[in-house]
């Protein structure tokens, strides 16, 4: 698999990352998330539904092995541990058929509670405007 998608747009004030297709959370990542405004993050899976759904179990360890995809749960705890500076978070990259919106938010609150406001990333239409 081609590597994973880590941006931060830096206008000398504000800073954005944007992770997807990251495999695993790992050390730069988590010192990089304590600079950031806002993230736009992959939240691609919720374990119990990979685990449970159709796919090859070869392909269910492609997803959640080190080339593969963050997890609600990954995503949340990196979110937890960015420390006060981020004023949102965008969750992106939802797999349509082992995750949903609903499940994702739900995870994410009960690891970070409601100290920034979430929003999810559309599969089928553009996100709303949302201010760094």
């Amino acid at each position: 698999m081609v590597g994973g998608v880590a941006f931060v747009v830096d206008d000398g004030t504000r800073r954005l990352g944007i992770f997807t297709d990251l495999g695993h959370p790992f050390d730069r990542l988590v010192s990089v998330m304590k600079t950031l405004d806002a993230v736009v993050i992959e939240s691609n899976y919720d374990l119990q539904m990979l685990t449970k759904g159709p796919y090859f179990e070869s392909l269910k360890r492609r997803i959640r092995g080190q080339g593969g995809h963050l997890s609600n749960r990954e995503s949340a705890e990196l979110l937890r541990v960015s420390g006060n500076r981020l004023k949102w978070a965008c969750l992106a990259h939802l797999s349509e058929e082992n995750n949903n919106p609903d499940l994702a938010v739900e995870t994410h609150r009960k690891i970070i509670g409601g100290r920034l406001p979430i929003f999810v990333a559309s599969r089928y239409e553009a996100t709303d405007i949302l201010d760094v």
